[in-house]
């Protein structure tokens, strides 16, 4: 909302959806949030799913042990490529890590790829009174090549996002091989179907279970 931007998005919408001829949204739930919210007519939206990235559908040979040397990683860690903003919700991956650390359970590293949009430093000191320091490994952005032996080598993709599902790392996730640990948004299910493992994202024992 800073600066006027919800502002600006919301008067261009509401300006240029109600006179555009289609309009184009990635599942049912996009259509049912466009007619409810800007009362659209059914038969001018379109339904078509998001296409999974380019780069992510080439088959590739990853040195694993390589990739987790070059960003200090141990073996059994979950990936979370997503920018520090509050909706990605990496506070209450913190949260479930410390649960699973007061269970005695094993904790895995979390690596953290994407860059700072305002609240990393809460994040970061949010681990440190945590006590799970150690386990946070922030990567910031990185090439490509890296976030494709990122994908190969973790052992699953933790998407903490509140929302969604128009989220493309899944998609990634999915085509390299990656399993998926997913937040329970709105339309998560409709995007991914049986081939994630869901939990509720502002409970962190949700994401605990799925994590074990």
């Amino acid at each position: 909302s800073s600066k006027g931007k919800w502002e600006y998005r919301e008067l261009f919408l509401q300006r240029h959806l109600r006179r555009a001829a289609r309009v184009i949204t990635g599942t049912v739930v996009g259509k049912n949030e466009l007619i409810s919210f800007y009362r659209l007519p059914k038969n001018r939206i379109a339904i078509l799913p998001h296409p999974t990235p380019a780069f992510a559908l080439k088959e590739y040979n990853v040195d694993k042990v390589n990739i987790m040397n070059k960003f200090g990683l141990n073996s059994g860690f979950l990936l979370y490529p997503a920018q520090f903003w509050a909706h990605k919700n990496h506070i209450n991956i913190l949260l479930a890590l410390a649960s699973l650390q007061k269970q005695g359970e094993t904790v895995p590293d979390v690596a953290f790829v994407g860059s700072d949009k305002g609240n990393k430093e809460y994040v970061m000191k949010k681990a440190a009174e945590l006590g799970i320091t150690h386990k946070i490994h922030c990567l910031g952005f990185v090439s490509v090549e890296d976030l494709i032996g990122l994908y190969k080598s973790a052992d699953a993709l933790l998407y903490a996002s509140f929302s969604g599902p128009e989220n493309l790392p899944p998609l990634e996730a999915f085509a390299l091989s990656c399993p998926v640990i997913t937040s329970d948004f709105e339309g998560a299910r409709e995007q991914m179907g049986e081939c994630a493992l869901y939990f509720d994202p502002h409970q962190p024992e949700s994401l605990a279970d799925a994590i074990k």
